[in-house]
């Protein structure tokens, strides 16, 4: 039986959606073709802070879940407005310019929109 492949973008914006989003994705990387899928987590307003080494009780997780391909991302304008600096971020993360609008482009692009 083959693997499903997806495109999915889950958007993170409260630090206590983290437990169940990284449960969802581990899950959901059990029963697709990881190979192919495209995984992505943008996390943006308070969420963004759980990316840094300060706050990192989830980060051996998101380290784990990038080396299975997931592809991290946190919003600049919320990293400024909570005067985190990039150079802070776990080195697996990558900084977008505008949260939403990324998550607007991947959602046209045809990514499935989970929001824990």
């Amino acid at each position: 039986m083959s693997m499903p492949i997806v495109q999915v973008i889950f958007h993170i914006d409260e630090i206590a959606k983290w437990p169940m989003a990284l449960a969802n994705i581990n899950n959901l990387l059990k029963v697709v073709d990881k190979q192919n899928s495209k995984i992505v987590v943008l996390a943006n307003a308070k969420a963004v802070s759980a990316y840094t080494t300060a706050d990192g009780e989830y980060l051996s997780a998101m380290q784990a879940l990038s080396q299975d391909g997931v592809i991290f991302e946190a919003c600049k304008n919320s990293l400024t407005g909570l005067k985190i600096e990039p150079h802070l971020l776990s080195n697996f993360v990558t900084v977008v310019n505008v949260g939403v609008l990324e998550l607007i482009e991947k959602q046209t692009a045809g990514y499935a929109y989970i929001r824990p």
